[in-house]
């Protein structure tokens, strides 16, 4: 008699591990632009829940890494505005591959165009419990470059980690961009003043517009349960 219960447990182990191979094994995709070309590859569902557990670990390791002995919040926004400039490199070499996938492969790779970065600035700022989104700093309608936003201090505070830009005002905080709209000419305080296009930095900060707004940000979707709600939500 005691036996049967055991062989059903066995079973039920059996069937349970049966249906979990099954559901890993349905067929699904994932893409990832190179050279700005959309390319999508075909991978097992196990294998993708698998590398977005993996990648989200990664973060959260990287952000206690930098940040360990850190205790303000402005200190711990900036040492990984240090850590993202010196990991992650501009000056693509000429024929080198842009590949855009996920913010952690841009860190891997150690290269970026100018939105990875401020891509992976704002995922790692997320991460470390600071809202952050990325943004189009914009001179007219259809040019521009991408700069990060970190909600500290209540305001979005501007980061420009592809151009090695930080802006710190007089009280000792970042740049707000409620600030920015009183004083556009703030943006000439910072280290690199570049000229983009012909036009000088400055004038690409006329209006700086959020790609996305609302309480599921972009960095969330790196981010297992704010991912599995927002989807939920999606679907309800």
């Amino acid at each position: 008699m005691r036996a049967r219960p055991v062989l059903w447990a066995l079973v039920g182990g059996l069937v349970t591990i049966g249906l979990l191979v099954a559901l890993g094994s349905l067929p699904t995709s994932s893409r990832k632009s190179i050279d700005h070309a959309v390319v999508r590859m075909r991978m097992p569902l196990g294998i993708k829940v698998a590398a977005f557990l993996h990648r989200d670990w990664m973060y959260r390791q990287i952000v206690a890494d930098v940040t360990r002995g850190v205790s303000s919040d402005l200190d711990r926004v900036e040492v990984l505005f240090d850590w993202t400039v010196s990991r992650v490199r501009t000056d693509i070499p000429a024929g080198w591959v842009v590949e855009d996938d996920h913010p952690l492969h841009v860190i891997i790779r150690g290269y970026g165009i100018n939105w990875q970065v401020a891509d992976v600035l704002a995922t790692l700022c997320t991460y470390a419990g600071y809202p952050a989104t990325m943004a189009k700093a914009l001179a007219s309608p259809d040019q521009g470059f991408v700069v990060a936003l970190v909600y500290l201090e209540g305001d979005w505070r501007l980061y420009d980690p592809y151009h090695r830009n930080r802006f710190i005002m007089d009280d000792g905080l970042p740049l707000g961009l409620r600030q920015l709209a009183q004083e556009p000419a703030v943006v000439e305080r910072a280290a690199h003043q570049p000229v983009i296009s012909g036009l000088p930095y400055r004038a690409y900060f006329r209006e700086v517009r959020p790609v996305d707004a609302g309480p599921f940000l972009r960095p969330h979707q790196h981010m297992w349960w704010p991912r599995v709600w927002h989807e939920l939500a999606q679907m309800g």
